[in-house]
């Protein structure tokens, strides 16, 4: 039998779960990210979250990689993701209007 996995990356958790191909839920794991209370978010720690909560759910179901035939991926779509040495700021957090605020100012016709 096939499973897969569905996997949410969110502004404040990034979470997984784990099916078998008829829909019919196994297991599902998430994780905070950034940690409680931080408003500033590393990418990398979006991918390591990521890798965790995939691990979590198929251990959990003692699923192997290889029996996983799907992956469905939804992202946050709510903030700006600056790739940049510093980490990103998540527009979901009121400190992030000051930064992104004069970006939207330049963008001819933006709604205020």
């Amino acid at each position: 039998m096939g499973y897969v996995v569905g996997i949410d990356v969110g502004p404040q958790t990034v979470k997984a779960a784990l099916a078998s191909e008829d829909g019919t839920p196994v297991a599902s794991a998430g994780v905070l990210c950034p940690a409680d209370g931080q408003a500033e978010q590393d990418p990398a720690a979006w991918e390591r979250a990521l890798a965790q909560v995939v691990h979590e759910v198929r251990a959990t179901a003692g699923v192997r990689g290889a029996d996983v035939t799907a992956l469905g991926l939804a992202c946050r779509v709510d903030g700006l993701v600056a790739l940049a040495p510093d980490p990103a700021t998540a527009g979901a957090y009121a400190e992030a209007y000051a930064s992104y605020r004069p970006l939207r100012d330049a963008v001819p016709g933006e709604e205020r």
